[in-house]
């Protein structure tokens, strides 16, 4: 799986998202940057935080890796969803669907 590596302080956090959503945020106001990190997993419908650096008083390197292990999530909750975007097949049929309704096809 490809993840991405954050290195901060000489720490190595391996992000990454096995079947749903991958965010990365950074912050900067004019004295304090935030550098943050969550997936939320759409099967399982966890949502993960990597990586929080509220205060950034470095360099931090980010890489794309490929990797079999992630690192250990700093925090986890349950329950939390994703709206995945319809396939074509479904935006079809969707759309099909919304045409009889109204009488055209």
């Amino acid at each position: 799986m490809f993840a991405l590596k954050i290195t901060y302080k000489g720490k190595d956090t391996v992000v990454g998202v096995r079947d749903g959503l991958l965010t990365v945020l950074v912050h900067d106001e004019s004295e304090r940057c935030i550098v943050y990190a969550n997936s939320v997993e759409t099967e399982s419908r966890e949502r993960n935080i990597w990586f929080n650096a509220e205060e950034m008083d470095g360099e931090i390197e980010v890489e794309v890796v490929e990797t079999p292990h992630l690192s250990m999530p700093l925090k986890t909750e349950q329950g939390v969803s994703i709206r995945k975007a319809p396939s074509k097949i479904e935006r079809y049929r969707m759309l099909e669907e919304t045409l009889k309704e109204k009488g055209l096809i």
